[in-house]
């Protein structure tokens, strides 16, 4: 709520001065946080219209149509799971990551490569801090990784690990906060990407399975 403190203050005027009364406002610290994020937003959404990539129409940002949206996906970095591959299976207990062996395509995507494994396959399965934005939405959760993972996914096409499943989708502003979400199937979620993107406060997406709701990928404006 809003803190009013009465002040008194002199007008002057053709017939002199004259008390008059006013009420000054001043916000409490949350509605402060939320009036500077406001304000920021609305900054970038300034930027972005001087620069042509939006149009404002009734407060509304939509971006001016150039050609199809382009996005990058990106998998987990193989580096942070390097020093665990060949690790034995008490090494990995201590560590609450169990080693598995794919029995099934698909059943078993892996963070890393964002393509289901080949049976056969070994792939480690872990806890992963996969939101580490100092907010609330702060989450981690388990990911399948393939030990003989050598490169992380990073490209514009759509990742065939979301080929067939039902997706959740995530959005965040710079602050890692969630400002939209969706649950679409895989063969139609990139009407959803475009129309998160084409919001101005969205920094960033994380794509999950929905029915088990671990994480995916990350996506970025390309």
């Amino acid at each position: 709520a809003l803190d009013c403190v009465p002040q008194e203050p002199c007008l002057i005027g053709p017939h002199g001065a004259r008390a008059i009364s006013v009420v000054s406002f001043s916000l409490n610290p949350m509605m402060e946080r939320r009036a500077r994020r406001f304000c920021t937003a609305n900054v970038q959404r300034r930027n972005w219209e001087a620069q042509g990539r939006v149009r404002v129409q009734n407060g509304a940002a939509t971006p001016f149509s150039s050609g199809p949206m382009q996005c990058r996906f990106s998998g987990l970095p193989v580096s942070t799971f390097e020093p665990l591959f060949g690790l034995s299976e008490a090494e990995l207990v201590a560590r609450d990551i169990v080693r598995v062996t794919a029995d099934g395509k698909p059943g078993f995507p892996c963070r890393i490569t964002l393509e289901d494994a080949e049976p056969g396959e070994r792939l480690l399965l872990l806890p992963y801090e996969h939101q580490p934005a100092h907010s609330r939405y702060r989450s981690s959760g388990p990911v399948f990784v393939r030990e003989d993972a050598r490169r992380a996914y990073d490209s514009v096409a759509l990742p065939p690990v979301f080929r067939g499943r039902l997706l959740s989708v995530r959005a965040y502003d710079k602050a890692g906060l969630m400002v939209e979400a969706d649950v679409v199937k895989g063969e139609d979620v990139e009407p959803v990407f475009a129309r998160m993107f084409a919001r101005y406060d969205v920094a960033y997406l994380h794509v999950y399975n929905a029915k088990r709701g671990r994480y995916s990928a990350r996506m970025d404006r390309a």
